[in-house]
């Protein structure tokens, strides 16, 4: 028995018996199982991919989960549009958006540094925990978090430590510390467009925002919106940090289309142009004596006005 018609036999009254597993999967009745992930044309329903290779969607109100609690909390996320619900969220951060996956993004389209970015840097870690953590536990927030170990090294000196990753490409491929650290500390987020990261229900305002080897992921015509998220999630003062690369960069999905993944490889002065533009940062230079966690072609440091 196939996907579809487990759903026709098993459906009554807009209720369908699957299961909802916290790792990605989905069960049901007649030994029917498989994956399952957002659906992006429809946000009120799930894409189930069944181990036979049936795709189906299903509505959110139709889901079983595993239990009384985490359904709620299921359904409550999904209404709220949080990045993802696939695991538990044993943290107190959410990430709202109206865009949990960058869909028209080269770099979810054709993933490349989202399937094999993996980096940190615990000297730089240490000498950034040296400067803002004195008084108390740094805030910070990494863009482009890749694998997410730079979130999963700064957990070892603050709870306050959170990444947002364009792509799903992690979730589905169940890569390095999105396992783990998913919906808790890793988040899936369209960073060029709107988005909130609350923790305990505020506004969660960092000492730090990051992003290694990602600004010129952007495109063009989204740069000032990417600028006003950091804007709106630094504490007065807060610094911005991140490398840049200047030269073109491509990748090709499975069907051999040709994305070009850097779409605002410019050089240094053009960035601080569109920097100043905004009006929302003073440009410092960059210490190189703390490190950094990929050095790219230039390096940046900001900070808000």
């Amino acid at each position: 028995m196939n996907l579809e018609e487990l759903i026709n036999k098993h459906g009554q009254d807009g209720v369908i018996p699957l299961f909802v597993h916290s790792d990605g999967n989905f069960s049901g009745p007649d030994g029917i199982k498989g994956r399952w992930e957002n659906y992006e044309e429809d946000q009120s329903k799930i894409l189930l991919v069944s181990d036979d290779g049936i795709v189906a969607t299903c509505p959110i109100i139709n889901l079983v989960n595993e239990d009384k609690v985490r359904s709620a909390e299921f359904l409550e996320n999904r209404n709220r549009g949080y990045a993802s619900s696939k695991s538990p969220r044993m943290t107190k951060f959410k990430v709202i958006t109206d865009f949990p996956i960058a869909f028209d993004s080269p770099d979810h389209l054709a993933p490349m540094g989202t399937a094999q970015d993996n980096f940190s840097n615990k000297v730089w870690i240490k000498n950034i925990v040296d400067l803002f953590g004195r008084k108390r536990k740094i805030r910070i927030l990494d863009l482009g978090c890749g694998g997410g170990s730079l979130v999963k090294d700064l957990l070892e000196h603050t709870p306050y430590a959170i990444g947002l990753e364009g792509s799903n490409y992690s979730i589905i491929h169940e890569r390095e510390w999105w396992p783990q650290f998913h919906n808790n500390n890793l988040f899936t987020c369209d960073i060029s467009r709107p988005f909130s990261v609350e923790y305990d229900n505020e506004l969660f305002l960092c000492d730090i925002i990051t992003a290694w080897e990602v600004c010129e992921h952007i495109h063009p015509d989204r740069i000032e919106g990417f600028f006003k998220n950091i804007y709106n999630h630094l504490r007065v003062g807060g610094v911005f940090m991140a490398s840049v690369s200047d030269y073109s960069d491509e990748s090709s999905d499975k069907d051999g289309n040709i994305y070009e993944l850097h779409q605002s490889a410019m050089p240094e002065k053009d960035w601080h142009s569109a920097i100043e533009s905004t009006g929302l940062f003073t440009i410092k230079e960059y210490n190189k004596s703390i490190g950094y966690v990929r050095k790219g072609k230039f390096l940046l440091h900001l900070e808000k006005i």
